[in-house]
């Protein structure tokens, strides 16, 4: 029963706000620290009864019902209203409380979360945050002069005041805790929506939109990689350059919706059977570029003739249009002596080759 309340009221403390021009945030701060401050001045309240201070008792059970009015006002889309009743409602009673109590009981306090309340309004400039700042500096400053000269209501024993101090340095600690949580969660939000965006451009950059196949920049990125790793540890690789035999001419009878289909096709095809040989990516056009990371060309070779034999055997259906595609496949080591891009030159050249001998082939 417990926890259902629990959610319950969960629920309704963090019920979003109707209008656009507010922060759900602002509303959910406002909300706990109405709370929180309802049930401190309610306390305060019996106490200043028990010391027989019957008219301040009263003014501030009238301060509860505007800081209930505060709390309202966060729900029908108003909460400007809400935080300048609330800090006006704070600001007016700790400093009643402060010359009536006395300076030593910590009231003056409570003063600074109105601060920041405001800095966490994101409809405020930063020269209004600095200036209100100022003025609630100054205007604590002022109080503390007179505070020094102002009688202050009988109390009942030292004990009494201690239990005030303490409370009073509770209600602060616990409201200066509330807003920083929420400082941090809101930057924590940020700082994830940020990475999350930072991540999508990366992705974007890396990835070839149509195959969602790394794209050239990105390989290239990884050929910097596998070079500095083969400099370092001696483990060498393999490259292979593959093209779609007559490509044009798909297109041309089919249409480029057809050449499309048949390049994501070949591209969830080469993922599965990459998958624990290497790392495949769309070099441009009808180009892919496959990199086999083995030492042994033989190996490459023959794992490449079987990618290309299935190839040749699958048959594309698109639309009402079924077809065979072949592709050619110009395969090399990767040579220290050569360099990353003269050994793709070198297995673009056998690439073509293999065009000039008929095509459908790997030319190692």
């Amino acid at each position: 029963m417990f926890s259902n309340f629990k959610r319950s009221f969960i629920k309704f403390l963090t019920q979003d706000v109707r209008s656009e021009s507010e922060t759900k945030e602002l509303a959910i701060l406002l909300r706990s620290l109405n709370i929180i401050f309802c049930l401190y001045f309610i306390i305060i309240s019996f106490l200043v009864v028990f010391l027989e201070h019957y008219i301040l008792s009263l003014l501030l059970v009238f301060v509860i019902g505007l800081l209930a009015g505060s709390f309202i006002c966060t729900y029908e889309n108003k909460t400007q209203l809400g935080l300048q009743i609330f800090n006006l409602v704070i600001i007016f009673s700790t400093t009643i409380l402060t010359l009536k109590v006395g300076w030593s009981k910590n009231y003056h306090w409570l003063i600074y979360v109105t601060i920041l309340v405001v800095f966490f309004d994101l409809q405020k400039s930063l020269r209004y945050k600095l200036l209100y700042s100022s003025i609630i500096t100054t205007f604590i400053i002022i109080v503390s002069f007179f505070a020094e000269e102002y009688p202050v209501l009988r109390t009942t024993s030292i004990y009494f005041n201690h239990t005030i101090e303490i409370m009073n340095i509770s209600v602060f600690a616990l409201s200066l805790t509330v807003s920083v949580y929420f400082f941090c969660a809101t930057f924590m939000k940020s700082e994830e929506k940020i990475m999350q965006y930072n991540k999508k451009l990366i992705r974007m950059a890396s990835v070839d939109a149509l195959t969602n196949l790394s794209n050239r920049r990105c390989m290239n990125d990884q050929l910097k990689d596998l070079v500095y790793n083969y400099n370092r540890t001696g483990k060498r690789f393999c490259l292979a350059i593959g093209d779609v035999d007559l490509f044009k001419s798909v297109n041309d009878t089919y249409g480029h919706d057809t050449g499309d289909y048949v390049l994501v096709t070949l591209a969830t095809m080469f993922s599965e059977y990459m998958d624990g040989k290497g790392s495949i990516a769309r070099w441009g056009g009808e180009e892919f570029l496959f990199v086999f990371e083995t030492d042994n060309i033989d190996i490459s070779c023959s794992q490449l003739e079987q990618l290309r034999g299935e190839i040749a055997l699958y048959e594309f259906h698109f639309k009402e249009h079924s077809f065979h595609i072949t592709m050619t496949f110009g395969l090399v080591e990767f040579d220290e002596h050569l360099g990353i891009e003269a050994v793709i030159s070198y297995a673009d050249n056998k690439l073509y080759i293999g065009k000039e001998n008929g095509r459908d082939q790997v030319v190692c």
